[in-house]
C-alpha cells in the first residue's frame, strides 16, 4: 500500500513540515473522494510554501489524502484490476499523456485492457477477505514498483469500471446483481 497521510479538513499541519517527517521530496494531494483527478496537484518540497496558501483555502473545504509521487505512473502506468462479487473482471493499464501524470482521458491519458500483472491480482485476492461482505463490486488501483503491486486506492463506492474497454464486463457485473438479488 502507497503510504497515505489524510488531511482532514480545517485541521491541516504544515505540508512541508508533513513530508519532511515521512521523508517526502515529491508528493501527490488529492480530495479523499473525488473523480477525474479533479483537485490533484503534485507539489515538490521546494514549492510548498509558493502553494501552501492557495492548498490551505481547498483543504477547509474537505479531507485529501497526501501521497509520495510514485516516479513510475508517468514511465510505465497505473493499473486498475475490476472485482464483481469478490471474482476477478478484468484490469486497465492507464497511461498518462507524455509529460503529465494523470492518467485520465480527460488529460489526454490511455487505457487498454491488458492482463492484470500477477502481483496484483495476489493483492486484491489479499484485500477481499477484509471485506466484509464481499462487495458487489470493487477496483483496485496501483503500480507495479520493482515487482511489487503497490496499492493507491480501493474504489468501493461508484468507481468507473471500464466496461467500454473492457466488451463484456457489464454483462458479468449484470449476471452477479442477478444472481445476488435472486439469492435474496
Amino acid at each position: 500500500i502507497v503510504p497515505t497521510k489524510f488531511l482532514e479538513p480545517g485541521r491541516n499541519k504544515s505540508f512541508g513540515e508533513i513530508m519532511e517527517r515521512r521523508g517526502w521530496h515529491k508528493v501527490v494531494i488529492k480530495p479523499a473522494v473525488s473523480a477525474s483527478a479533479h483537485q490533484t496537484w503534485v507539489i515538490e518540497k521546494d514549492e510548498v510554501a509558493s502553494r501552501a496558501a492557495a492548498l490551505s483555502s481547498v483543504l477547509e473545504e474537505k479531507a485529501f489524502m497526501m501521497q509520495p509521487f510514485i516516479e513510475e505512473i508517468p514511465k510505465v502506468g497505473e493499473w486498475t484490476l475490476m472485482y464483481f462479487g469478490g471474482k476477478f473482471s478484468h484490469a486497465v493499464l492507464k497511461t498518462p499523456q507524455q509529460g503529465d501524470f494523470r492518467v485520465q482521458s480527460e488529460f489526454g491519458g490511455t487505457r487498454e485492457q491488458l492482463p492484470a500483472p500477477n502481483a496484483g491480482l495476489e493483492c486484491a485476492t489479499n484485500i477481499l477477505p477484509l471485506l466484509s461482505p464481499t462487495p458487489d463490486y470493487m477496483r483496485v488501483d496501483g503500480v507495479m514498483v520493482d515487482g511489487s503491486f503497490q496499492v493507491i486506492e480501493l474504489e468501493l463506492i461508484e468507481p468507473e469500471l471500464f466496461f467500454l474497454t473492457a466488451p463484456g464486463a457489464a454483462k458479468d457485473l449484470a449476471r452477479h446483481l442477478v444472481t445476488e438479488v435472486r439469492s435474496g
